[in-house]
């Protein structure tokens, strides 16, 4: 009576033991996705507004001024999708070596803010910068702060919003240079 009841307690801890490391092992199984594109992500970015992607691009440029921010090229090089390393962001920037090889870049698709005031000023460094000799790099992604200044007061004249959405970004997490 006694060994049988041994042998019953055995099997079923061994039938839960069985259970929970198949159950572990299922849990941390994770299906690989496939990288989106440029062209992919630019398409559909508003729909993409606080998700988590991961978006793979030709690195035409990375900011020299530290390295926190890296542009991708879509396909045909008439777009750039600007990438910003975030504070989570191993080594907080983007190595010197990403312009001209193909990266990898994981992070949230972040929406860029501005209403009149910001615009005003940022015309305002933008001009300052140019008289300095600083990158373009930004300008030519996203447009420059007089373009957006001109669509914000369009959009208030229509009796829209005072805030406008000039652009969207990646804040990137993570990258990586694929094989």
């Amino acid at each position: 009576m006694k060994i049988s009841r041994i042998l019953i307690c055995g099997a079923i801890a061994a039938a839960t033991l069985t259970a929970c490391s198949k159950s572990e092992t299922a849990s941390t199984e994770v299906a690989e996705v496939a990288p989106m594109t440029v062209d992919s992500l630019l398409a559909s970015v508003a729909s993409l507004q606080g998700d988590t992607v991961t978006v793979e691009g030709f690195c035409s440029h990375i900011c020299r001024h530290g390295g926190k921010k890296a542009f991708l090229l879509s396909a045909d090089s008439t777009q750039m999708l600007m990438c910003i390393a975030d504070a989570a962001l191993p080594g907080g920037a983007f190595a010197p070596d990403c312009p001209g090889k193909t990266i990898s870049v994981t992070g949230v698709v972040t929406p860029m803010l501005a209403g009149k005031a910001d615009l005003e000023a940022r015309a305002a460094a933008e001009a300052q910068a140019d008289a300095e000799g600083h990158c373009d790099t930004e300008k030519r992604a996203n447009g420059t702060a007089a373009q957006w200044l001109d669509s914000l007061n369009r959009q208030i004249t229509a009796g829209g919003d005072t805030v406008l959405t000039v652009g969207y970004y990646i804040s990137a997490t993570s990258y990586a240079v694929p094989q």
